[in-house]
């Protein structure tokens, strides 16, 4: 019982950023809910030419090798490229069974609860006190059946984060530009420096 995780880069233009984008929720909504669901869904403009975006998917795994075979050939039909593709799994095994086996368990003792309820044995505070306990079960046995639904989900489908990048993201104007400038200003000073050595060297000649 293993639950996928999918991470995929894509990098392109910024239009090519927003193209890649819509065609891959338009994918997922035209399959339909019961076979992938957006979770997610993010556009960060960083400058005039720097865009990035991320959609995070759910998806079944039919559908979903389908569509992640396309990536690298929608990627260089927007222009771009797959920059990253990662794979990882977890084994919910022992989770599940472990889950199941409480659950039980807890059934169990809920319905002999509720027996006892029914049969109103004890004094009034007893039966409280039977209430309570009741209540603190069937709390418990609501909580692992959500996890367990959750933990069956994660195996029956898969989870998919696609970042998509613009070429200007990977090296940012505002991370360079410092350096550059430092740079450009060294080279003022050592021309500046340069010139008045040769205009002293000038004058000792003369």
């Amino acid at each position: 019982m293993l639950a996928y995780s999918y991470d995929y880069g894509l990098q392109a233009s910024p239009k090519g950023v927003r193209t890649l984008l819509a065609r891959h929720e338009a994918a997922c909504a035209k399959a339909g809910p019961a076979i992938c669901q957006v979770i997610g869904s993010s556009v960060n403009e960083h400058g005039e030419d720097q865009l990035s975006a991320e959609l995070n998917l759910r998806a079944a795994p039919p559908w979903l090798t389908q569509f992640r075979r396309g990536l690298a050939v929608d990627a260089k039909g927007a222009g771009g490229r797959l920059v990253r593709s990662q794979v990882s799994s977890e084994d919910l095994s022992r989770q599940i069974v472990d889950t199941e086996a409480m659950l039980r368990a807890k059934i169990t003792l809920r319905d002999r609860l509720q027996a006892l309820l029914a049969s109103r044995p004890g004094k009034l505070a007893d039966l409280v006190e039977l209430e309570r306990e009741l209540s603190k079960v069937q709390g418990e046995l609501d909580a692992a059946q959500s996890e367990l639904t959750m933990m069956r989900q994660r195996v029956a489908t898969s989870d998919v984060t696609i970042s998509y990048e613009s070429g200007g993201v990977l090296a940012p104007q505002d991370v360079w530009s410092p350096i550059g400038k430092a740079f450009s200003d060294f080279l003022g000073i050592l021309a500046a420096t340069i010139a008045l050595i040769g205009l002293a060297g000038g004058y000792a000649g003369g």
